[in-house]
């Protein structure tokens, strides 16, 4: 293989590969990144035992002159802080059976290869029976965010770890729950998919690492197969396998019986809940929330340290205020995770009892969008001074 390219385009087309290389493999040559020459220009693939992240930069191209077909695997780690390293100039790669030359006008260097055969890194993806959507970049990467924090960090329940992805016809939804919290998350397909589409479960974090790469303009080309999943948008891809077993049905959770109902602007409620949290230092996090007629108030503890409250005014719309202040205790931690995931400027809080979920639904003037998120309360004995009264 023989190839020269402009520093700039190498560099970024290594940005959106690189997040996929592996860490101590169980298959060498998962730690580097495949470079690939032919005729049609130059790939450069990023994989691990889950996901592939494949970035292709076209022989008309005038940033890039392949002079001979081949392949070659590189350290990933060593060969983007070279690249990095490099000036704005071309770059000339040539892989010999163990090592790669990389020269620059100032620069040459001999890096050894990750592995001798190109074969060795992984294809195997299982792309049947698949069904193809259309959304924007634009969309799928708000979806993306507003979802994917509430999946499971913990692989006890494997099928926790991913994102629920749902097609209905010209709708996509996302769903995402570590059976504490849920968040969910609906939107217009571009093209519609016809009736409804088959269900499939994505890594959670490949989903997030793609979608922190990926451009805002243009679309997304969604591939959904039994057992894998592609995602492509221009030059960029990745390619996924889907987490087997039943995702739990989500349908119903939200409570059908609402007791209060207010609009708050979303800024104003997270730096209340961050101001709160400061003294809420137990492993739980724990935080309660008292709504009034005039004002919810958020308090925290921590034992020997003191405590605090912060009153949040309403801001908008009041429905369904109880006579008797209704108080609800939950995971402080979760709920600033959730509020810096929405990006609407206000949000509804709609609570339905002390021992009920506690829903948050954005208010969000784009049509066809729908969002809200769940977060299961705390059930304990109140730990804190009532916050009707003051510190």
């Amino acid at each position: 293989m023989r190839t020269v390219i402009a520093q700039a385009s190498l560099h970024a087309a290594l940005q959106h590969v690189m997040p996929a290389a592996a860490v101590n493999p169980a298959i060498p040559a998962l730690s580097g990144i495949r470079l690939q020459a032919d005729a049609g220009g130059l790939t450069l693939t990023g994989s691990n035992e889950v996901t592939r992240l494949q970035y292709h930069i076209p022989s008309d191209d005038p940033a890039l002159s392949v002079l001979e077909e081949g392949g070659a695997v590189i350290p990933a780690r060593r060969f983007g802080d070279l690249i990095r390293y490099l000036g704005e100039e071309a770059v000339a790669l040539e892989a010999g059976k163990e090592m790669l030359q990389i020269r620059t006008a100032g620069t040459v260097c001999r890096l050894a290869l990750a592995a001798r055969d190109a074969s060795e890194f992984r294809e195997a993806f299982d792309l049947t029976d698949v069904v193809r959507i259309r959304i924007s970049n634009r969309d799928l990467k708000r979806m993306v965010k507003q979802v994917s924090f509430a999946a499971a960090s913990s692989e006890a329940r494997m099928v926790l770890t991913g994102v629920l992805c749902r097609i209905d016809g010209s709708r996509l939804s996302l769903t995402a729950t570590d059976g504490i919290r849920l968040a969910f998350c609906s939107s217009e397909l571009e093209d519609s998919a016809g009736e409804m589409g088959p269900s499939a479960v994505i890594p959670a974090k490949s989903l997030s690492t793609y979608a922190q790469i990926l451009g805002d303009a243009g679309f997304n080309r969604i591939s959904i197969g039994t057992n894998a999943v592609e995602l492509e948008s221009g030059r960029f891809r990745m390619l996924s396998s889907l987490l087997g077993g039943a995702y739990p049905s989500v349908d119903g959770l939200k409570p059908a019986r609402e007791l209060t109902r207010v609009t708050l602007h979303t800024a104003s409620l997270l730096q209340a809940v961050e101001g709160a949290s400061v003294l809420s230092g137990d492993q739980q996090h724990l935080m309660l929330l008292t709504v009034s007629p005039k004002q919810a108030i958020l308090s925290s503890a921590s034992a020997g340290t003191g405590e605090m409250q912060v009153t949040v005014p309403w801001d908008g719309s009041v429905s369904g205020i109880p006579a008797v202040p209704l108080t609800v205790s939950f995971n402080g931690k979760y709920m600033k995770e959730m509020l810096r995931s929405i990006a609407s400027d206000r949000v509804q809080l709609v609570l339905a009892g002390p021992d009920r979920p506690i829903i948050l639904e954005p208010v969000d003037d784009r049509p066809g969008a729908e969002a809200y998120y769940l977060l299961t309360p705390i059930r304990t004995p109140a730990v804190l001074a009532s916050p009707t009264s003051p510190v």
